[in-house]
């Protein structure tokens, strides 16, 4: 399911964590309902003209996903991932299958550009 929102635009130099949360985001989990794991991964969804292609989205993950309390401070409700090294012009689609302790299996997915900061 798409999230809410798309993240903000990444740098090439730039490494960043992005996280989903399963909370506020499209899900209306049990209130007892917590995230227990995450498997997160990239693609490429568009490539602007004259920019390079990049061939292994998924070496952009660094690390594992990791399962944190939320902004709002609900414990173990975000999915969060490591990006880094992402590649100028290339709009990305990051993706997440979070696992609860009901053993629902839900995703979310936004996209994210690289581009360069002028």
């Amino acid at each position: 399911m798409k999230a809410d929102k798309d993240f903000s635009p990444i740098s090439p130099g730039e490494t960043r964590d992005l996280a989903f949360d399963y909370r506020h985001d499209v899900f209306p989990l049990d209130p007892t309902e917590v995230l227990s794991s995450a498997v997160f991964t990239l693609e490429i969804d568009a490539t602007d003209s004259g920019s390079t292609v990049d061939a292994t989205p998924a070496s952009r993950l660094s690390g594992g996903a990791t399962i944190e309390d939320n902004l709002h401070g609900e414990t173990d409700m975000a999915a969060v991932q490591r990006v880094t090294g992402c590649i100028a012009g290339n709009t990305y689609i990051v993706k997440c299958v979070a696992t609860t302790s009901r053993g629902q299996l839900l995703e979310l997915f936004a996209k994210m550009k690289c581009q360069v900061a002028t």
